[in-house]
């Protein structure tokens, strides 16, 4: 499952239970479209000034919040007790339950707002990985998963359960159809990426936000085996071939990115030193190296000749 941000660029997480959730979540094989969305922001809410949700689950007929309760949970005399591992205890009227009901309810509004028209099943799962909870009134058992279910599979099922559920609970089936326009509503709050001038000590504040043609291709680029960018100066394909090389070698893919102009190939390498993708302008290729599992080509149209268009057939797993 695509995790929005993905886990290699985390950096450090407060929560061990969340991280484990998110490390999960990368390794499910579900069918598509689906993402799972990490820490969604809701400026708006019933009764809090702010208010946060783990993790979102999005298909294209569902919007699952998932709510994560790590150390030991406890309730008595109508007061939930939380416990981290550091043996600190809180005491809160309002539990894990009521927490995602919430959340869900106050996204919801703040969706349909946006998407007037949508029409997809809501729903929500908390998740406790450190324990079991005991069977509860307040909740249906397919809106709970504890610690035997920090497995990928079982947490697939966990996640597919919960999404029946919020499916039984509709008076009609749901139209669907919503996963594009849920991540183009949704992504923006999440979703930037690192400016190429974004070098020394302004690296983590420099930012700019991906237009939504530059995300598209981006996405485009994970789901395809070839792709052909076309843009004007400016308009952001250098950006976009940097984005595309950090996020395959991230995935464990090697990644060649070459261009024509040595000028251009030292800006790539500062923009990808450290990524694990290998940067060289082309007139310094070796064709008889191994072929990349990916190629990144920027400036194309000066390469666009056949010698070396041939060149290049050599240096990507499949030409």
């Amino acid at each position: 499952m695509k995790l929005v941000p993905a886990t290699s660029v985390l950096g450090h997480v407060d929560s061990q239970a969340e991280l484990r959730v998110a490390q999960l979540l990368e390794q499910l094989d579900l069918p598509t479209p689906v993402a799972a969305l990490y820490s969604v922001h809701l400026p708006v809410h019933e009764y809090k000034r702010m208010s946060e949700i783990d993790f979102l689950v999005i298909w294209d007929d569902t919007v699952l919040v998932v709510e994560v309760k790590g150390g030991r949970l406890g309730r008595r005399n109508g007061l939930w007790n939380f416990t981290d591992r550091y043996g600190h205890t809180n005491e809160k009227r309002e539990g894990p339950f009521e927490q995602a009901r919430s959340a869900m309810f106050a996204l919801q509004r703040r969706v349909q707002e946006r998407l007037p028209s949508l029409d997809v099943a809501w729903g929500y799962l908390v998740v406790t990985p450190d324990q079991m909870l005991p069977s509860d009134v307040e909740w249906h058992p397919s809106q709970y998963a504890g610690h035997e279910s920090m497995s990928v599979t079982r947490l697939a099922k966990a996640l597919s359960d919960a999404r029946t559920h919020a499916h039984s609970t509709m008076s009609r089936p749901v139209r669907g159809g919503g996963y594009g326009d849920l991540m183009r509503v949704l992504r923006p709050d999440f979703d930037w990426v690192p400016t190429l001038g974004a070098l020394g000590p302004q690296l983590e504040q420099e930012y700019v936000r991906l237009a939504e043609r530059q995300y598209d291709l981006l996405v485009g680029a994970e789901r395809n085996r070839r792709v052909l960018c076309v843009g004007g100066a400016g308009s952001g394909k250098t950006l976009l071939a940097a984005e595309t090389a950090r996020r395959a070698a991230s995935a464990g893919a090697s990644v060649l990115v070459t261009c024509r102009s040595p000028r251009l190939a030292e800006l790539l390498q500062g923009r990808l030193d450290g990524t694990g993708a290998s940067v060289m302008p082309f007139h310094r290729l070796d064709p008889s190296r191994a072929p990349a599992d990916v190629l990144v080509v920027d400036e194309a149209q000066d390469l666009f000749d056949v010698d070396s268009l041939l060149v290049l057939d050599q240096l990507v797993d499949g030409g």
